[in-house]
C-alpha cells in the first residue's frame, strides 16, 4: 500500500512483536523501518517505535541509553494523546528495573535505592491508571510489587500479592513465569514460619521448570530454589540448583551484550535527538 501512516505504524508494532518474543534480529529491522519512514511523524508510529527501543536498551542493563528513547515515547504520545501508551512506558519503566533488582537480590546483591525507587514508579503507574481508568497491567502491578517487596525483605507483605495473582485465572499469558513466583514464594514462606507450604511451592516451581522463560527469569528461579533446598536440608539438591542459577545468569548477561551490540549497530548513524 505504501501508506505514509499506516506503513510505519503496522512496522512499529510488528517491532514490538518480535521484542515480545525475543527475535531480535527482527525486532532492529522493523524498528529502523519504523523509524525512518515515521519521521518527523506519525506520532503513534514514534511513540511505539521509541518505546520498543527503549525496552531493550533497558534490558541490556543500560538506562541511561534507554532515557532518551522513554522521553521520546512520552513526547510522541503526548502528542497523540495516547494514555495507553503512557501508562504501558510507566509500567515498563518499573517493571524492567524491579527485574533487575530481585534478579540481584537473588544472588545476594541488595539494591535497596533501586527497589525503593522501583516502587514509586509503580504507585506512579497505578494512579495514572486509576486516573485514565484503564485495567489493562491490573494483573501485572501486584506481581511487580509483591517483587519488590521480596527484594526488600517485606515478606509478610509480598506472599498475600503472589497468592492472590497466581491463585487468578491466568490473562496476561504469565504461564512462563508461573516457576520463577513460585520459588520466590517459596522463598519468603519459611521467614513467615510456613515451612510446609514453602515445600508446595517448591514444588509447583520445580513442576514448571521445563517451561520457555527468559534466562534471567530461570536463573532467579533456581537461586531461590538453592536457598529453600539448602534450608530444607537437601544440600545436594540446593547444589544442583545454585549450578543452574549461575549458568543461566551468565547466559543472561551473553543475551544483554549481544542484544546491546545489535542494537548499538542498528542504529548507528542515528542521533539521540533524531527520534
Amino acid at each position: 500500500m505504501n501508506h505514509p501512516v499506516l506503513v510505519p505504524l503496522c512496522a512499529a508494532w510488528l517491532a514490538h512483536i518480535e521484542f515480545s518474543a525475543n527475535r531480535m534480529e527482527a525486532m532492529l529491522q522493523y524498528a529502523v523501518e519504523a523509524l525512518l519512514l515515521a519521521q518527523p511523524a506519525p506520532h503513534a508510529a514514534l511513540a511505539r517505535v521509541s518505546l520498543v527501543i527503549a525496552d531493550a536498551f533497558h534490558y541490556s542493563g543500560r538506562f541511561d541509553l534507554a532515557k532518551p528513547w522513554y522521553a521520546a515515547a512520552r513526547e510522541h504520545a503526548l502528542a497523540e494523546g495516547d494514555d495507553a501508551m503512557i501508562s504501558a512506558m510507566l509500567h515498563d519503566v518499573a517493571a524492567l528495573r524491579a527485574n533487575q533488582v530481585r534478579l540481584a537480590n537473588a544472588f545476594h546483591e541488595p539494591q535497596r535505592d533501586k527497589a525503593n525507587r522501583a516502587l514509586v514508579e509503580l504507585e506512579s503507574t497505578k494512579n495514572y491508571d486509576l486516573g485514565i481508568g484503564t485495567l489493562s497491567l491490573g494483573l501485572l502491578i501486584p506481581l511487580v510489587r509483591a517483587q519488590l517487596f521480596m527484594a526488600l525483605g517485606r515478606f509478610a507483605d509480598a506472599v498475600p500479592l503472589y497468592l492472590e495473582t497466581l491463585d487468578k485465572q491466568n490473562t496476561e499469558n504469565l504461564e512462563r513465569r508461573e516457576a520463577c513466583f513460585f520459588a520466590e514464594t517459596a522463598w519468603c514462606l519459611p521467614r513467615l514460619g510456613q515451612v510446609k507450604a514453602a515445600c508446595a511451592d517448591v514444588d509447583a516451581a520445580c513442576a514448571r521448570v521445563g517451561d520457555p522463560a527468559d534466562p534471567a527469569d530461570v536463573a532467579s528461579m533456581h537461586a531461590r530454589l538453592a536457598e529453600v533446598m539448602n534450608l530444607l536440608g537437601q544440600p545436594e539438591r540446593s547444589m544442583e540448583h545454585r549450578s543452574q542459577a549461575i549458568e543461566f545468569r551468565r547466559r543472561h548477561s551473553d543475551a544483554q551484550a549481544e542484544r546491546l551490540e545489535q542494537l548499538e549497530q542498528a542504529l548507528s548513524g542515528r542521533s539521540k535527538g533524531s527520534n
